[in-house]
């Protein structure tokens, strides 16, 4: 008996049931075959036909005796029983012969697997000539395991599963290797060079940081003019040296407590025409002193005191209104060379030492280095007014001198302080 896959899409080709000239007392039988035809289709199709077994599932089709199964039959059942694995399907026509067992694959040629057929599942089967696919959703009795532990855990893919990637902790951020995922902090690298201009900054960001006394080696940012704006940096003294020669420059200060001298060795050609020490307050140890200055041409490794090394020439006002004039000795003394006390610095109580300044210029140079100064002190009387002192002196010889030093004639500087300044040469 024909089946619905014996009808041509060609109606011309239908001539079985209807033939051309067909007598009219044939044409109820033509009709009934034909509504038969579709009948037995729609009921082997809607789901209705149970199936029986576990595994091995047997049905009884609507399709009549001498059916065959062909590439493109389809069979929708009623499953009584789910599946616990591999499936296979033995379909009886009506009246006629079993067709014998098929096997059930999904994904076109995978075996089920254990609940891929729900019990009581209607499940659409298509024969390929072979073996029935099924085209119904698998059913999947798999329990879902949370991989998430935490509050703000992600889900990311591993080498070969899905795995949980814990959530970071403060201030991080989601990055990745180009090859997995990761929490952490910025990185400089992180960042696209010239990314950042100032509307990321905050507008108050100088408060933010410490505040505290320049010196001239700290450095700075500037927008260099020579090389489009870009920023970089330079030293404060680097700053200064924009003020081009003639120019006095900072190098030192230093607070001295009990030392026998202070030494100054930063002689730089390179920089420096000339020095002046600033000195405020310079205490003597010992009582009844005189200020000396020395010079050196190996780097303070020694300072030249010889008989006749330097010579100096004063003009003085002491506390009985003495006048001082020149002299040669081993040093250069800044208050002269009288015994008096009158014109000696004092140490006692109340006694405030020496201020003033002392110039050198030109040490550098293979000549006579000459000598300047101005100071006034409190004298060894307790006369605050007792000493003030303007005078020239120069080291008798002609040297490159790298290093000259302050003292007193007796005993260790006990307190005070020297500042030390550059006359620039460029």
């Amino acid at each position: 008996m024909a089946e619905i896959n014996d009808l041509s899409v060609d109606a011309a080709s239908n001539i079985a049931r209807f033939p051309e000239n067909q007598l009219p007392s044939t044409v109820n039988n033509g009709a009934r075959t034909l509504e038969s035809i579709i009948g037995r289709w729609h009921k082997d199709t809607n789901g209705s036909v149970a199936v029986a077994g576990t595994n091995t599932y047997t049905a009884t089709i609507n399709a009549d005796t001498g059916f065959a199964l062909y590439d493109g039959f389809e069979f929708v059942g009623d499953f009584a029983n789910g599946n616990t694995g591999a499936a296979t399907i033995n379909l009886t026509p009506h009246g006629g012969s079993a067709l014998g067992a098929k096997a059930i694959k999904k994904n076109v040629s995978t075996a089920l697997a254990s609940g891929d057929i729900a019990a009581g599942a209607k499940v659409a089967l298509i024969y390929d000539g072979t073996n029935f696919q099924m085209m119904s959703p698998v059913v999947s009795t798999a329990s879902y395991s949370d991989p998430l532990t935490t509050r703000g855990d992600l889900v990311k893919r591993g080498a070969s599963a899905t795995e949980r990637l814990a959530i970071g902790s403060a201030n991080t951020v989601l990055t990745s290797d180009g090859t997995d995922p990761s929490f952490s902090t910025v990185a400089t690298a992180m960042i696209a060079n010239n990314a950042i201009d100032e509307t990321k900054l905050k507008d108050a960001l100088i408060g933010d940081f410490t505040e505290v006394t320049v010196a001239a080696g700290d450095s700075i940012l500037l927008a260099d003019a020579t090389d489009s704006g870009n920023t970089k940096r330079d030293t404060v003294q680097g700053i200064l040296d924009l003020a081009g020669g003639g120019a006095w420059s900072f190098i030192s200060s230093t607070d001295i407590s009990s030392a026998a001298s202070f030494d100054f060795t930063a002689v730089d050609a390179s920089a420096y025409d000339g020095y002046m020490m600033y000195l405020m307050n310079v205490v003597p140890a010992t009582d009844a002193t005189y200020l000396w200055l020395r010079t050196s041409t190996d780097g303070g490794s020694n300072y030249d005191s010889g008989g006749a090394n330097y010579g100096n020439s004063m003009v003085g006002v002491d506390g009985s209104g003495s006048i001082h004039d020149q002299f040669s000795a081993t040093q250069i003394s800044l208050n002269g060379d009288s015994a008096s006390d009158n014109a000696r610095i004092g140490s006692a109580s109340g006694e405030d030492g020496v201020s003033g300044f002392v110039m050198v210029h030109g040490p550098h140079l293979a000549k006579e280095t000459n000598v300047t100064w101005q100071i006034n002190f409190t004298n060894a009387n307790g006369d605050a007014s007792g000493g003030f002192f303007t005078g020239a002196g120069a080291r008798q010889s002609s040297a490159d001198v790298d290093a000259f030093q302050i003292l007193f004639s007796s005993g260790n500087i006990e307190s005070g302080t020297i500042s030390v300044l550059g006359l620039k040469n460029s």
